[in-house]
């Protein structure tokens, strides 16, 4: 979607060019309504880039927690685990839980 708005925002100001700009659309004689509807498409594509901005804002929003969800239960994962009887092992034993 964002890249079709911006192509519709670039028909728009091409056809605002040609209005304002040359005499193409002043010799025959559609100068103001070329550049009415040149501005109609620029409303239309500048109102679809607000939309894809807004839904890439979501996006990313819904990425950086869903990263955040990963990283704590990757720290969770990785946290030694704590024996029930509430006693830390010494190091001896722990290097023989991992052999």
């Amino acid at each position: 979607m964002k890249y079709s708005a911006a192509g519709i925002v670039l028909c728009g100001v091409i056809g605002e060019y040609v209005a304002e700009f040359t005499r193409w659309a002043a010799d025959r004689g559609i100068e103001k309504k070329l550049s009415k509807i040149s501005t109609l498409v620029l409303i239309i594509g500048i109102a679809g880039e607000g939309i894809g901005l807004f839904r890439t804002s979501q996006i990313s929003g819904e990425l950086i927690h869903a990263n955040s969800k990963l990283l704590m239960l990757s720290a969770i994962l990785k946290e030694e685990p704590k024996p029930a009887n509430g006693i830390v092992p010494d190091e001896h034993q722990r290097k023989e839980r991992e052999v």
